[in-house]
């Protein structure tokens, strides 16, 4: 059985973020998407301290689901 450092539970989403940084909303002509949610942004964040992590969580049979497990 593996151990971990950290053990997140809860949501994972996909977050999109600006390609036009610090542009007013109108003005965003394009986005970047990256996986996202406070559970999985804690693990991201221990993962590239170091840490070994893990996220206990459910992703849906869509093409968001599939976008979270692929990256």
């Amino acid at each position: 059985m593996s151990s971990f450092d950290v053990v997140t539970i809860g949501r994972v989403s996909m977050d999109l973020f600006s390609q036009q940084h610090g542009a007013d909303f109108t003005e965003i002509r394009g986005f970047d998407a990256m996986v996202g949610g406070s559970p999985s942004n804690i693990a991201i964040g221990s993962a590239r301290l170091g840490m070994r992590t893990a996220v206990v969580t459910a992703v849906g049979p869509d093409d968001i689901g599939r976008f979270v497990v692929a990256n």
